[in-house]
């Protein structure tokens, strides 16, 4: 088990994962992988002063805790931006109970963002309990 660092590897499986047609425009990837095979990923886009939006798949039933902690650390240490937005189809209740078990707060709907629900948006905010003991880890740095 390890992360993964190839931006254009990871991304081109979220994608896969995800079922785009078209591949989403990337910033940066992380990767986990069990026996070389990728089963999570982070993929960061829309950078902005003080943001990026985050988006995160498994193929497990969780999200690997290095994944999470990595994620923390190249947003908030990396880029030194105070705030990281994931969005979440409502439908999709896996993703929700991730978002809210990091402390991500409810910050909007997007209405019908997707052909068959709303997408709700969350923030992460630097000062979170959660983000803190991220970055309070010991781990791996971002490469």
């Amino acid at each position: 088990m390890s992360l993964v660092f190839d931006t254009q590897r990871v991304s081109k499986w979220l994608d896969k994962q995800l079922g785009y047609d078209v591949p989403a425009p990337v910033h940066h990837a992380i990767g986990f992988e069990v026996d070389g095979k990728l089963t999570a990923a982070v993929c960061f886009d829309g950078y902005m002063q003080n943001n990026i939006n985050a988006h995160i798949v498994s193929r497990a039933n969780r999200i690997p805790t290095d994944l999470i902690v990595a994620t923390a650390r190249y947003a908030y240490e990396q880029c030194g931006l105070d705030r990281v937005t994931f969005v979440t189809p409502e439908s999709h209740k896996e993703a929700v109970n991730l978002v809210t078990g990091m402390n991500a707060q409810f910050e909007g709907r997007m209405v019908r963002a997707m052909k068959d629900c709303d997408v709700l948006r969350w923030v992460m905010w630097k000062n979170a309990p959660f983000a803190q003991r991220c970055l309070a880890r010991d781990g791996r740095g971002i490469q």
